[in-house]
C-alpha cells in the first residue's frame, strides 16, 4: 500500500493508503489507517463491497469524514476516533443534472454525482470543529457544505447542506 494523504489527528494520525490496480482493474483500492502517537496501527477502515473510498478529512474532535463512490452516487461516512462507523449520509443534489458538462465530447451521465471512469473526484476539507466542505471537482464545480448537529438534533448528526451556486461545470 501506498500512503496517497496524512492528515494529524488528536491521537495520533491517519493515513490514505492505496493499492496500486492495473487500468484494467474497476475502481480505487484504498483504506483509512491510524496510528498512534508511536507509529502503531490503532485502527483500519476499508469500505463496503461496491463502494470505493475516494478522501478524508480529519477533524479536530478526531472523528473523521470519508467520501465513499459508487458508479453514480457520493455518500458520506462519519467515522468515530476508533475508525467506526457512526453515520451514513448520501450527497445527493438535485441540480446537478443541470449543471453544464465540463469536457464537450466526452463520455458523461447527467445523473451520476462522480465521473464516469474515475470516480476519484471528490474533496472534502475540515471547516470549523465538526462541520464539512465537500467539492466534486472537475473545473471547480459543485460544492456543499455540511454543518455537523449534535446526534441529539431531530434531523439527525449530518442535516444541514448548502450548494454553492457559484457552480459552473458538471462531471
Amino acid at each position: 500500500m501506498a500512503v496517497i494523504k496524512v492528515r494529524p489527528s488528536v491521537d495520533g494520525v491517519t493515513l490514505l493508503e492505496e493499492k496500486p490496480t492495473s487500468l484494467l482493474e474497476a475502481g480505487l483500492l484504498r483504506r483509512i489507517t491510524l496510528l498512534d502517537q508511536r507509529g502503531a496501527v490503532r485502527a483500519r477502515y476499508s469500505p463496503p463491497p461496491g463502494f470505493f473510498l475516494i478522501d478524508f478529512a480529519q477533524h479536530a474532535s478526531g472523528e473523521i469524514s470519508v467520501a465513499l463512490a459508487t458508479a453514480r452516487a457520493v455518500t458520506l461516512v462519519r467515522l468515530d476516533r476508533a475508525a467506526a462507523v457512526s453515520t451514513e449520509f448520501p450527497l445527493l443534489d438535485p441540480q446537478a443534472a443541470n449543471d453544464p458538462f465540463y469536457d464537450a465530447g466526452g463520455v458523461h451521465d447527467d445523473g451520476s454525482m462522480v465521473p464516469v471512469f474515475t470516480r476519484d473526484a471528490v474533496r472534502l476539507a475540515p471547516a470549523g470543529q465538526d462541520g464539512l466542505l465537500v467539492v466534486l471537482e472537475a473545473d471547480g464545480t459543485v460544492r456543499q457544505r455540511i454543518d455537523v448537529a449534535p446526534a441529539s438534533s431531530p434531523d439527525g448528526p449530518l442535516a444541514t447542506t448548502a450548494r454553492d451556486e457559484g457552480s459552473t461545470s458538471r462531471h
